[in-house]
């Protein structure tokens, strides 16, 4: 069974903390652009690092309270809009962090004067009605008093309305979708106050931005830019007294659309240097996840005997194949944290499943050949099986060096060919294969017990299938690389990667 909550593992965190740590201190670093590929674990980083116990490790105390809005939702809404939805945002984030707002309420005292200065003639009124020699009553007087008193007390109450009570109204007011850029500068002022009180260091992260469609993204940050602080080139200074500011974004990919969008010779540097005050926060913990793999390796389920499963995992993972080629993969900086993280505790039933590599032979049990299992489970682990060919290709152009690529080699080949030589069903002592106009002799060196783990590769003396074998085969670089693209191509053929 998939695992229903994403786990937690304490190495994502460990490996990029002291520098991002540094990076935050740092006293001019008030707008903080932290970047990272999508998917790479930037949004969960972020949401250990500031937790009260973790600040308490890491910082020395609770240093920071965070606010988090996510713009994603800003996209469908008008440019005018925005300001107002991140006031709303906040305003929630008050309410999810159980804030209280401070009930100043001035006494009768300090409104009564300010009423009488505004209401003098209703004043004047009331007391010339009082006066007997006008014929009027006494209760008549009174009544006029008591008028004035429901007036004055109704303004009383309007003068000293609470916070609380307009941040409510705000929230009634945005899900209505009415206002405007600049109104509401009295919730703006509230908002300030309660972000700066006691002093506290109040971190303003906007997540998500990866998100936006690109039609957006530079609307969105146009908004944040007008809005950081009262003036434009004042670093230091951000909306509603927020300390820091942080964009958790993919930079080079915004550079991209920007580029895109305005042409190759359009300054995006100058474009983006007021959304930090230094220099951009790199998030790189590529570390981190080579140290989960073998974790997530060894949480998958099988569904058999336990027994059973030992065997299963030996001869998937004892090798260390896959371990040490999705630690190339991410040392290139072209795998997913979150791809690697949803495998967690998932359960595979490929083992028994049947290959037919063509009708003419006998299938065979995925067991049987525990690559194309490995080549199945690579696949997943890299989430796209457009994105694994395009690394595939990249290391074959790059001529990437891999430590296991002699005794894979034989294997590919074995699983290329396989349509052409039934290897398991009827074994013979050698076979014939040609590969890229390679003549080639493969040899199977345990085959007993019905398992391919183990051939050897040879050059043939001769372009003709019945020539002798000669020295052992070394593969190139580049061959290796193109063995694997047509070995997954092979599995895709006989639908057992999809």
């Amino acid at each position: 069974m998939t695992h229903s909550t994403t786990p937690f593992f304490e190495e994502i965190f460990s490996y990029p903390i002291g520098e991002f740590k540094e990076h935050l201190l740092d006293g001019n670093n008030g707008r903080i652009i932290f970047s990272g590929k999508y998917g790479v674990g930037k949004t969960r980083f972020l949401q250990n690092f500031f937790k009260p116990e973790n600040q308490r490790r890491h910082l020395g105390g609770e240093k920071y309270t965070e606010y988090r809005l996510s713009p994603v939702n800003y996209s469908i809404s008008q440019t005018d809009d925005i300001i107002e939805y991140i006031k709303y945002d906040i305003i929630i984030e008050f309410l999810r962090k159980g804030v209280t707002i401070e009930k100043a309420v001035p006494g009768f005292l300090h409104t009564l004067p300010d009423f009488l200065k505004k209401n003098l003639d209703k004043v004047l009124a009331a007391f010339i009605y009082m006066i007997p020699k006008l014929g009027k009553e006494v209760y008549e007087s009174w009544e006029k008093l008591n008028e004035l008193k429901e007036e004055y007390l109704k303004y009383h109450d309007n003068a000293t309305r609470q916070d609380d009570d307009m941040l409510i109204g705000q929230l009634t007011r945005i899900e209505a979708k009415t206002g405007s850029l600049y109104a509401n500068d009295a919730v703006t002022a509230i908002i300030k106050k309660v972000v700066n009180r006691d002093e506290q260091h109040a971190i303003l992260i906007l997540d998500d931005l990866d998100r936006l469609d690109p039609e957006h993204v530079f609307r969105i940050l146009n908004v944040f830019s007008a809005h950081f602080g009262p003036d434009y080139y004042d670093l230091t200074t951000n909306k509603f007294g927020f300390e820091k500011v942080v964009m958790v974004c993919d930079y080079d990919n915004i550079r991209n659309v920007f580029h895109h969008r305005y042409g190759e010779r359009a300054d995006f540097a100058g474009y983006m240097d007021k959304f930090y005050s230094s220099e951009v926060y790199r998030f790189d913990n590529r570390q981190a996840i080579i140290a989960i793999l073998k974790k997530v390796f060894n949480s998958f389920d099988y569904q058999i005997a336990d027994n059973q499963k030992t065997q299963v995992r030996q001869s998937l993972f004892d090798d260390d194949f896959l371990y040490e080629i999705m630690t190339l993969f991410i040392t290139a900086g072209r795998v997913r944290l979150r791809t690697i993280i949803k495998l967690y505790e998932k359960t595979w039933n490929l083992h028994r499943r049947q290959i037919l590599f063509s009708s003419k032979i006998d299938p065979i049990k995925a067991y049987q050949f525990p690559l194309v299992i490995q080549l199945r489970l690579l696949n997943d682990l890299i989430g796209d099986p457009v994105l694994l060919d395009a690394i595939l290709e990249e290391c074959r152009q790059k001529s990437i060096g891999f430590v296991q690529r002699d005794r894979l080699f034989g294997l590919l080949i074995v699983l290329i060919s396989y349509r052409r030589n039934e290897y398991l069903g009827h074994p013979k002592a050698e076979y014939s294969v040609d590969y890229n106009t390679l003549p080639l002799i493969v040899r199977l060196n345990e085959n007993s017990s019905g398992f391919l783990t183990n051939v050897s590769l040879y050059s043939r003396t001769g372009t003709h299938p019945e020539s002798a074998a000669g020295p052992v085969f070394i593969a190139s670089n580049d061959i290796f690389w193109s063995a694997m693209k047509d070995a997954i191509a092979e599995l895709r053929r006989v639908y057992f990667i999809t």
